[in-house]
């Protein structure tokens, strides 16, 4: 009888932590290329419909984020058209928050564009672009005794 109990209490368990494993691996790395990777867009459309309200934000959210892109990324200002071929360089876009009526939509984007596809845009347009990279540091203390502070 008290092994059932154990077993269920295991079961039970293991499945809590794989739920929470998986929730925080979604979390750790949203998006591979951190230079790619622009947060909090905040949107808010009112239309007929919600899912028309929806839409428009979800396009919008990528227009502001693509501006942002070549705000952070190219070497002088450019006034590049909006299009399609511009919303299919977005890999993913993360829903931070919404809210939502029967006409409006107001909710707050991260989004992620795909590296390779917005470098061959860049190429294909000839815009000069600077990528930053973050490489990790490692800082070891040096100990010294205290002879070393005086030198008199």
């Amino acid at each position: 009888m008290m092994i059932k109990y154990f077993k269920i209490f295991v079961l039970i368990v293991f499945q809590i932590s794989l739920v929470q494993s998986s929730a925080f691996a979604l979390n750790k790395n949203d998006c591979k290329s951190p230079s790619f990777y622009i947060k909090n867009i905040n949107v808010d459309f009112t239309k007929k419909s919600i899912i028309e309200a929806r839409s428009l934000a979800e396009q919008k959210a990528r227009e502001l984020a693509f501006t942002r892109l070549l705000l952070r990324l190219t070497l002088k200002k450019n006034n590049l058209p909006v299009n399609s071929k511009i919303l299919q360089l977005v890999d993913f876009l993360k829903i931070n928050s919404e809210a939502n009526s029967n006409t409006r939509y107001i909710a707050n984007f991260d989004v992620c564009f795909n590296r390779d596809l917005v470098i061959n845009y860049f190429h294909e347009n000839k815009l000069q672009y600077a990528e930053s990279y973050k490489k990790p540091i490692s800082v070891l203390p040096i100990f010294m005794p205290k002879r070393f502070y005086f030198m008199g």
